[in-house]
This record gives C-alpha cells, structure tokens and sequence, in this order.
C-alpha cells in the first residue's frame, strides 16, 4: 500500500518569542529561509497562532506561542538558483 501527498505546499510549526507574537497575525504573508539552502526563500501564509505561550527556560524564562505557516514548495523568484 502506499500513500501519495500533496507535496504543493508544506505545513510548518515554529515556536514564535513572546516579544515577536505582537507583529504576527492569521493570514499574513510569511517568508522563511533555511541557513542549509543559500539564496532560497520559501513563501507562505500564517494560518494559526496559538493562544497559549509555553514557558521554556528555569532562570531567565522565555515565552514561546506554536505558530503555523502553509508555505509553497515552489522557491520564490528570488531564488538565485535558478
């Protein structure tokens, strides 16, 4: 048996600082680069935040909120590779 997906977009989770979560809202755009691929940026759209932070660190505490973004597999017209 095997399971094709729709590889035309990827679903990417980041954990988002409490000192950024301010600037970010549903539905807007979203650009993502990876240090392991140069001159690449992947574009999407924010399509959940998280209303519950979750708390890492013991002695200086940070605050992180689990933010999804629907990113297209396509590189954008920046991509330097082409």
């Amino acid at each position: 048996m095997c399971v094709i997906y729709d590889l035309s977009y990827l679903e990417m989770t980041l954990d988002v600082d409490e000192l950024d979560i301010l600037d970010i809202q549903v539905g807007q755009k979203a650009e993502i680069t990876a240090d392991a691929i140069d001159d690449c940026t992947f574009e999407g759209v924010v399509t959940s935040i998280s209303s519950a932070g979750t708390t890492t660190g013991s002695t200086t505490s940070s605050r992180y909120f689990s933010t999804t973004c629907l990113l297209y597999t396509s590189p954008s017209p920046r991509d330097k590779r082409q």
